[in-house]
């Protein structure tokens, strides 16, 4: 008997007469197969044995039957050999060629290489790289096997991408430099809203760069190999800081608000700013901002608006600068004759002997450009004084005392901002 396991049988005919007049002869199906008595046969069939005594001419026949029980597949693992023509490619190894059917198993394995492992036990299977691979096709009932080979030769020879950007963090534009071997064909591709003036040439300009971190990516391709290889390069863009407008308003009895300036303004892509006042109000004071955040005092017996400004700079690319204007309304009723006496008596017994303002006695020290200039009824001036003492007791500026009446004044607090207190006051004797 023949299986997978005893691929041959020997005959023995060693039974059979002997002599030197002897002979023998096998046969199969009429074939001749040896004249040796024993014989190793590989086929299945009935083999028929005759011996001849050559001095008589007489002879005898026996029949051995060989049973074939190997049931060997095909196996066929396609060409010889295959290219892999691109570096990052696959191959597709073609075994459809071998046997069929319900009992048929097959098994791809690597020598050298490397195979998609989820089409191992497929009939064709997906080699990654190149190197020798073996198709085993196996007949489940029969034990037998049999196996192919096929060589995947790996093509390598393009060249990987490269790209390079030269431009500057605190522009929006610059070039684009990438490689372009021989026979390959390019394509430069953007993230964000970036705009590449020609994405097949290898050098171009690119614009519109966004603020922060942008992808510019150059991807080669070879004949029979599309996008074969990319390049990628993060440029990194500084932003313009955006200052919006700010509008305040005080109203009541308040005399003085906290504003944060930043909070309507965008710095997005901008990691370092400065924030800078340029302009001051005409009236009151302001703190200096920290992280955004200052204080407006209204000045005593001011109601109206106040207006200044402020830049915010990028610090790393100080020409990227927006400004933005602060508006506060200053809405509240103001009475004078609630802080400025209409009278006085000066007469040297210390009450309401001369014309003090509350406004200058509080804080002497918070108006030193302040000035008076006092009037009598004709317009004529009769007394100046700057900065004012707070201490006029009715006499013209060499000492004289005035006739009593009544008389008219200008306080300027402030000459520089316009800030003025008008009205008039009685000399009573």
């Amino acid at each position: 008997t023949i299986d997978c396991d005893a691929a041959s049988v020997v005959l023995n005919g060693l039974g059979s007469s002997q002599g030197v007049n002897i002979t023998y002869e096998w046969t199969l199906n009429g074939q001749f197969v040896s004249d040796q008595a024993v014989v190793e046969v590989e086929e299945g069939g009935t083999y028929v044995l005759t011996v001849t005594n050559n001095s008589n001419g007489c002879s005898s026949t026996d029949e051995a039957i060989v049973t074939d029980l190997a049931d060997v597949p095909v196996a066929d693992a396609g060409p010889a050999s295959v290219d892999l023509t691109c570096l990052d490619a696959a191959v597709v190894l073609d075994g459809t060629g071998s046997e069929v059917g319900p009992d048929i198993a097959y098994q791809w394995t690597a020598i050298s290489g490397l195979l998609d492992p989820g089409t191992v036990n497929q009939p064709s299977a997906i080699a990654q790289e190149g190197g020798v691979y073996v198709l085993t096709v196996t007949n489940s009932l029969s034990g037998c096997s049999a196996t192919d080979t096929v060589t995947v030769n790996a093509i390598i020879g393009l060249d990987d991408a490269e790209a390079v950007f030269e431009g500057d963090e605190c522009s929006v534009e610059g070039f684009l430099l990438g490689n372009q071997p021989e026979n390959t064909t390019g394509m430069w591709t953007a993230s964000g809203g970036a705009v590449i003036d020609s994405p097949e040439d290898f050098e171009t300009f690119v614009s519109n760069l966004g603020p922060g971190t942008n992808i510019l990516t150059w991807t080669l391709s070879g004949p029979n190999c599309p996008d074969y290889s990319s390049a990628e390069v993060q440029v990194l863009i500084e932003g313009l800081p955006v200052a919006n407008n700010d509008n305040e308003i005080i109203s009541g009895n308040d005399d003085s608000i906290e504003i944060n300036l930043l909070d309507n303004d965008i710095t997005f892509g901008v990691d370092n700013f400065t924030l800078t006042i340029i302009s001051q109000p005409v009236s009151g004071t302001i703190t200096d901002p920290v992280d955004g955040n200052l204080t407006y005092t209204v000045s005593p017996l001011f109601s109206g608006e106040v207006i200044f400004e402020y830049v915010l700079c990028n610090t790393i690319c100080t020409n990227l600068c927006d400004t933005a204007t602060v508006r506060i309304t200053v809405d509240r009723d103001i009475n004078p004759d609630d802080t400025v006496p209409n009278g006085i008596t000066p007469n040297g017994d210390g009450i309401n002997d001369g014309l003090v303002f509350d406004i200058l006695l509080e804080d002497p020290t918070k108006y030193p450009d302040n000035e008076i200039v006092i009037f009598n009824r004709w317009g004529d001036i009769v007394f100046q004084q700057g900065p004012y003492e707070n201490a006029w007791m009715g006499t013209d500026n060499s000492g004289n005392e005035l006739p009593a009446g009544t008389y008219y004044y200008i306080l300027r607090l402030d000459v520089a901002e316009s800030e003025i207190i008008r009205g008039d006051v009685t000399i009573v004797k």
